[in-house]
């Protein structure tokens, strides 16, 4: 999923849950939750193979998806520093597959990416693009009206 997807999805179970430790533990398991759905990611090639030189987009193309979820937050949320910690920490699994690549040789690091792309069980299955997209729209539909 983009981090859009797993930002407001953390945003809108902060929203709806009163124990914020409720609401962490929730925004980490939607996160893997998510993750089991067929969906599309963009790629990010240059930093899977560590050529730093060309990552730039690859990077931009995170920040950009970052920023997405965050305006998006803003603009449809109360704005409470719970929301966007609890947001934070449901994108921030991603966080630890992108560190994954940096420290390949990090045994807790690798041993997250393996039981993430298990998770993402759809990820290489052939399933059409358009359900792939579809069940993004329907994660952030979904969750903006629970903002």
């Amino acid at each position: 999923m983009i981090l859009t997807c797993h930002l407001l999805t953390g945003a809108a179970l902060a929203a709806r849950t009163a124990n914020p430790w409720l609401g962490a533990f929730l925004a980490i398991f939607s996160h893997y939750l998510l993750d089991f759905l067929p969906h599309r990611d963009y790629p990010i090639d240059s930093i899977r193979a560590k050529q730093w030189k060309n990552s730039a987009r690859d990077f931009a193309k995170v920040i950009l998806d970052l920023a997405a979820g965050l305006l998006l937050i803003f603009f449809f949320s109360e704005n409470s520093i719970k929301i966007y910690l609890i947001a934070l920490l449901s994108a921030g699994i991603d966080f630890t597959s992108l560190l994954h690549f940096v420290r390949p040789q990090n045994k807790l690091l690798a041993w997250h990416r393996m039981l993430h792309q298990k998770v993402s069980f759809f990820e290489n299955k052939k399933i059409p693009l358009f359900w792939r997209i579809f069940s993004q729209a329907f994660v952030i539909i979904t969750a903006l009206l629970f903002l």
